[in-house]
């Protein structure tokens, strides 16, 4: 059964002249072969195919379709016609198998979330009592200070001097600390984030973020600030 080339498929090509000396020139047939697959890709990639050219310049068996969001793509004219991108890659969503689901029941190990210890950084000593940082840098335990590199992770509950192993006990939960005088907490403050100013002290100020977090405002009094760390 004959098949007959639509005045759109026509349009879609625009039958360009010959541009190179020995340019192959698509039949009306494979012009038609090319016309629909690159406008089912086109449809795939979610965009619409603007046009193709009707001849192969170079005769490597592709030719050239430019796509509306701006790519083109290659299409072959051959008896299997095929699109591929050739900027601008359309990747649909990878389909990724859940290969770490549980597939039975079984026992997760579980701590409180409330006791910690950590290294202490060599010559370091952080005292009981005081609020405790890890560095980002080493990882190692720290008395907090405004240093931006740190992370409060509580308070220590025993006195410890790095000597390259010994390891300080520190404890999360809500305690009193000083309040800064210069930047000082106030009442309009109660939940939201305070900041280090020493290993006992906080300010709302983070001091153009060169202190590092100390916790969350819970409670003033007139002995300082409660602190959930």
């Amino acid at each position: 059964m004959k098949r007959f080339l639509t005045p759109p498929i026509l349009a879609l090509f625009g039958l360009f002249a010959l541009v190179a000396c020995g340019a192959y020139q698509l039949s009306e047939v494979e012009k038609l072969r090319v016309g629909a697959a690159a406008g089912d890709y086109a449809a795939r990639a979610a965009t619409r195919l603007v046009g193709c050219s009707g001849q192969d310049s170079d005769r490597d068996g592709y030719v050239t379709c430019d796509l509306g969001d701006g790519a083109s793509i290659v299409c072959s004219y051959g008896a299997e016609p095929g699109c591929k991108r050739k900027t601008a890659a359309f990747h649909p969503a990878p389909q990724h198998p859940e290969t770490h689901m549980l597939t039975s029941s079984k026992t997760t190990l579980r701590r409180d979330a409330r006791q910690f210890e950590a290294t202490v950084k060599t010559g370091e000593t952080v005292y009981r009592g005081s609020l405790t940082a890890r560095s980002a840098v080493t990882g190692l335990a720290e008395t907090a200070k405004a240093d931006a590199t740190l992370t409060v992770v509580g308070l220590a509950t025993d006195q410890v001097t790095g000597d390259g192993q010994a390891r300080v006990p520190y404890e999360r939960g809500c305690y009193l600390v000083k309040n800064d005088a210069t930047d000082p907490v106030t009442a309009g403050d109660i939940g939201k984030t305070a900041y280090v100013v020493d290993d006992e002290t906080v300010s709302i100020s983070s001091d153009t973020d060169a202190r590092p977090a100390a916790g969350i405002v819970r409670e003033l009094d007139t002995n300082g600030v409660w602190l959930e760390v």
